[in-house]
């Protein structure tokens, strides 16, 4: 699946299910890598939609921040809001729009600084376009922050906005999502959001799934009896629990598993041996009622053997010290401050901005977790390379 051929199966879902209207969040294209082979199919199905009487209303977003602006200039049907930070609307069939865009590719205030209320003076039905990090913290965001509750105020007007590729639904706002999965970091169903109107007030939005397959993780509980000729059993059965789920949820399709390795496991078993792309690919695993099922080489690994980190700790060499860091909750709250100190450093950094703009779920994971995940990590294979008291 292609941006452009995912967009062409969105205006194909718009017609067939004769909309008024398509509304965009914004990031359509990127302007580096996707502009040449989205700017043809993009005109060609906005015309589509222009000769339909479907109308077109957008944001632009960081991504294409200065492309999305020059295309509309070619699809003089499509409406885009906000051009160069400024708020705007538009009146299109009864509803009013109204907008912001991204005038560059970061913007770190608060979109909402420059909101006029006097765009809000209308009688009819309010849709509201963004693409903003919500919650994000002004000064240390990127991708314009706006918080919940601003948004929440503005109880007229339902806001369709862009940035996470993971449709969100909350009160009166929605990230729409990207409507097909691109990646395997992009989990969880793909689709649409259609909204409709009853007089002034919106219905609550309908979901429509797009997407016939779906990435998401399958957790793979463990235990001390698990070796490499039977863990085949234990990752069959959380992969019929998970499809089971999706199949009573209404899916259909291909389930492409990331399996999450949990649970408390002998010291003899060595997943780096037992979990190799190659054997889950040679393994014959379940098919569901409706899903196929194809897990991914990739796999994380959360198991803990069964240490004892009192008696670890009354020994000598590097073991005992770590043992005794993992005992001692101030060494560990210290550990953890050093670790965050060194994220947020990593995260200003022009390095870290080039690498791909993460999106902010990526990376603001617990760091408690993480430090005491890290350090098992590396007891336990210190422990298994020189036997639990050398």
């Amino acid at each position: 699946m292609t941006a452009s051929s995912a967009w062409e199966a969105v205006v194909s879902t718009a017609r067939s299910e004769k909309v008024d209207m398509i509304a965009i969040a914004g990031d359509i294209v990127n302007q580096d890598d996707a502009w040449f082979e989205a700017y043809g199919p993009l005109l060609r199905e906005l015309r589509k939609l222009a000769e339909e009487g479907i109308s077109v209303v957008a944001v632009a977003g960081n991504h294409d921040a200065k492309v999305f602006p020059s295309l509309l200039r070619e699809s003089p049907e499509t409406h885009l809001l906000g051009s160069q930070a400024i708020w705007s609307y538009c009146d299109i069939k009864g509803v009013r729009c109204i907008g912001w865009s991204f005038p560059r590719g970061t913007y770190s205030n608060d979109p909402f600084d420059s909101f006029d209320d006097s765009l809000l003076d209308f009688d009819g039905p309010i849709l509201g376009l963004l693409h903003c990090d919500v919650d994000g913290k002004v000064g240390a965001s990127r991708y314009a922050p706006v918080p919940s509750q601003t948004l929440e105020d503005k109880t007229r007007v339902f806001w369709v906005l862009g940035h996470i590729h993971k449709s969100e639904l909350s009160s009166n706002h929605v990230y729409c999502g990207a409507p097909f999965a691109l990646d395997s970091s992009e989990k969880g169903a793909h689709g649409v959001w259609i909204l409709e109107n009853e007089g002034a007030l919106w219905k609550p939005p309908r979901f429509l799934e797009l997407c016939e397959y779906r990435f998401e993780s399958c957790e793979v509980i463990l235990d001390q009896d698990t070796t490499e000729e039977n863990i085949t059993s234990y990752i069959i059965k959380a992969l019929k629990e998970r499809s089971g789920e999706l199949e009573e949820e209404g899916f259909s399709g291909t389930l492409y598993a990331c399996l999450a390795f949990s649970g408390v496991i002998s010291r003899e078993l060595d997943m780096r041996k037992a979990i190799t792309s190659e054997n889950l690919e040679a393994w014959d695993l379940p098919v569901g009622r409706t899903i196929e099922i194809s897990p991914l080489g990739e796999f994380e690994d959360l198991t803990q053997i069964n240490l004892d980190l009192e008696e670890l700790a009354r020994g000598s060499g590097p073991k005992a010290l770590l043992a005794a860091k993992l005992l001692d909750p101030e060494a560990l709250e210290s550990l953890v401050k050093e670790s965050e100190s060194l994220i947020e450093e990593s995260l200003s950094t022009k390095a870290f901005f080039l690498v791909g703009n993460l999106e902010n779920d990526q990376v603001a994971q617990d760091a408690s977790e993480l430090v005491h995940q890290a350090a098992m990590r590396i007891l336990r294979n210190m422990v298994n390379q020189g036997g639990q008291h050398g």
